[in-house]
């Protein structure tokens, strides 16, 4: 266990060390370069991260590539880059003069008005039923094609939106990026040790069919410590007189509601990805991490954590 222990720290620290400058590059450095190759960047991930899954669905290689290739047309149309009257503003060479709030304004008048963004999401659902449709005979049952088929449906829309929503927080607020991996970490480490420590002493009952080794006292004691970080993280920047970072949090039911909801979305992020596993049979995505397995081993709960508090914060 300790060998497994050490390989998993040294791979995370491999992996954050390729990762983090290319975050804090494009936040802080005032070059247009840095900030098109971090765009390039998260395009990458979201054409990975899609494929990591769906190699899994058992359509062919190809069909795979294909339906990966396809995330990047939402991924960009929902990028508030393109607007003639804003691009210019977010790339001027300088760090994007766009405050967080004006930033989530864009976005949300974008979901509003522009059908395409809508559209776009439809096209990774139609060419993936196309085929399925036309590949049929792979699936040994209904339920086994149903299921491949959801999961590819699932993941064809969301990784564009989760892509954009990392380019969209490292580019506006850092702060806000950090918070919503650190959140997952805090929530998924306290369960992973306080299950270990106190599992099945308290509560025999299974926590969940899907992820057999959870336990209702790990859920417990990662909710309630992922509730104290996550008020933490809020209250922080007041205290230290940096009200920018989170000024957006101003909102007393947001501030009331967000460490409520976060560490249960983390829990509910994780469970999710682990059912889409069971699906494909599947124990890691890939190994892409020695480890910790792929990218979406690792971002499963980060995915749903930002996703939830894009939504927090855009209503």
């Amino acid at each position: 266990m300790l060998n497994n222990t050490v390989k998993r720290a040294k791979a995370a620290m491999i992996f954050f060390t390729l990762v983090i400058p290319i975050v804090l590059l494009n936040y802080f450095v005032k070059y247009n370069e840095i900030r098109l190759f971090s765009l390039l960047f998260y395009s990458l991930f979201c054409v990975y991260a899609t494929y990591e899954i769906l190699q899994h669905n058992k359509l062919h290689f190809y069909a795979n590539c294909i339906l990966s290739a396809t995330a990047l047309l939402p991924l960009f149309l929902t990028l508030p880059v393109w607007d003639s009257k804003t691009s210019s503003t977010i790339f001027e060479g300088i760090r994007p003069t766009l405050n967080i709030s004006d930033a989530l304004n864009l976005n949300r008048n974008w979901m509003i008005n522009l059908n395409l963004w809508w559209i776009s999401f439809l096209i990774g659902p139609v060419v993936s039923s196309l085929f399925f449709l036309t590949n049929i005979y792979y699936f040994k049952s209904k339920k086994e094609f149903f299921a491949n088929l959801f999961v590819t449906f699932f993941v064809t829309t969301f990784m564009p939106l989760f892509s954009k929503l990392l380019w969209f927080f490292n580019t506006f607020n850092i702060y806000a990026f950090a918070v919503t991996f650190f959140i997952p970490v805090v929530v998924d480490v306290s369960g992973y040790f306080g299950g270990k420590a106190f599992g099945r002493k308290l509560i025999k009952r299974r926590f969940s069919k899907i992820s057999p080794n959870k336990t209702w006292e790990g859920a417990i004691i990662s909710y309630v410590l992922g509730t104290i970080a996550t008020v933490a993280l809020i209250v922080i920047p007041s205290i230290v007189n940096a009200p920018n970072y989170f000024s957006f949090y101003s909102n007393l039911w947001k501030k009331i509601i967000t460490p409520i909801i976060l560490p249960i979305i983390s829990i509910i992020g994780d469970l999710t990805f682990s059912m889409f596993k069971r699906f494909m049979r599947v124990k890691d995505f890939s190994n892409l991490i020695p480890g910790h397995g792929g990218l979406m081993d690792r971002f499963d709960a980060m995915s749903f954590v930002m996703s939830s508090t894009y939504i927090i914060l855009i209503i």
